[in-house]
């Protein structure tokens, strides 16, 4: 089903390089198991790999977690724990500083908060635990805590507020003196499988509503001028990868012409589970919980956050 596998949509890198079902020069790719986690690590190492599976040269973390709304205690802070360590040593590595009061971070909760599948962002955003005024208004304090400096702003959606989400950020960012932006983002998955079911890391920025066709201004290095991480989580999929997923589960290797012309060009539909209010609201606890863990330190323990 290889000419049918070009239309489907994934802001997933594992994703993009398992459809083309095929080893790629210039990408290195390495899985293990850290206790009951399933981890994919890849590095995108040329610009000609970037652009066959579409995704910019850099490194990819994806943590096959199973479905968020089915964890149990003790997963859910395995994941945790597992996704601070990740996030703590990439800002490290990219900033080139240690983890505690002299780093500044700024995370960016992207999306409309008003639509489930779009919401993971702005809910992030609001369960951080901010330390940033602490170092101006109460600095014996900040100290005391042992914490990096911490900011968190929702842009919204432009079509709420008519700005672009980089042009705020990079703003905010030189607002702040961030060291580092971290962006939250909904993803799209092109399997079902994924959809809830892995948390995606990366050090290449991101394209806001790439995965869904709606491509907004890049959040990269480039555009925010400083380091930027992104987190996300998948939170839709497309009605076409769904019909593909039933057409190789029938063994139809490739549609006909008619069909196929529709799911490529007719047929622009997401969808989300049933359940998603919730589940996206368990997956942003997750995710602020790691943030928290990773970058308050103590403020987030006398917060009863992590």
């Amino acid at each position: 089903m290889e000419d049918f596998g070009k239309m489907r949509n994934s802001d997933l890198a594992k994703e993009c390089v398992d459809r083309l079902k095929k080893t790629i020069p210039g990408i290195e790719q390495r899985q293990e198991k850290i206790g009951a986690l399933t981890v994919h690590r890849m590095k995108v190492l040329t610009p000609e790999a970037a652009e066959q599976i579409g995704k910019p040269v850099g490194n990819y973390i994806t943590l096959c977690c199973g479905a968020i709304d089915r964890l149990d205690f003790d997963l859910r802070r395995e994941i945790k724990i597992f996704t601070a360590g990740e996030l703590r040593r990439t800002a490290q590595r990219l900033c080139r500083k240690k983890s505690g009061e002299t780093l500044c971070i700024l995370v960016a909760g992207l999306g409309n908060a008003d639509l489930t599948a779009d919401a993971l962002g702005g809910l992030t955003t609001r369960k951080i635990c901010v330390t940033g005024h602490l170092s101006d208004r109460d600095p014996f304090f900040f100290d005391a805590l042992r914490c990096c400096r911490v900011y968190a702003l929702a842009p919204g959606a432009q079509g709420q507020t008519g700005m672009d989400a980089a042009a705020l950020l990079a703003s905010a960012v030189q607002t702040v003196s961030a060291d580092l932006l971290i962006a939250v983002d909904s993803l799209a998955a092109s399997g079902i499988d994924h959809l809830f079911g892995v948390i995606q890391l990366s050090d290449t920025g991101i394209i806001p509503g790439s995965g869904v066709g709606n491509h907004r201004t890049a959040i990269t290095p480039e555009t925010v001028r400083v380091p930027v991480i992104s987190v996300g989580v998948p939170t839709v999929v497309s009605s076409s990868a769904l019909v593909r997923d039933v057409l190789e589960l029938a063994g139809i290797d490739s549609p006909d012409g008619k069909l196929q012309e529709i799911l490529e060009n007719k047929v622009r539909l997401f969808v989300t589970p049933g359940n998603g209010d919730e589940t996206v609201r368990l997956a942003a606890s997750l995710l602020a919980d790691a943030l928290n863990l990773a970058f308050a330190g103590e403020a987030a323990t006398l917060g009863g956050l992590s």
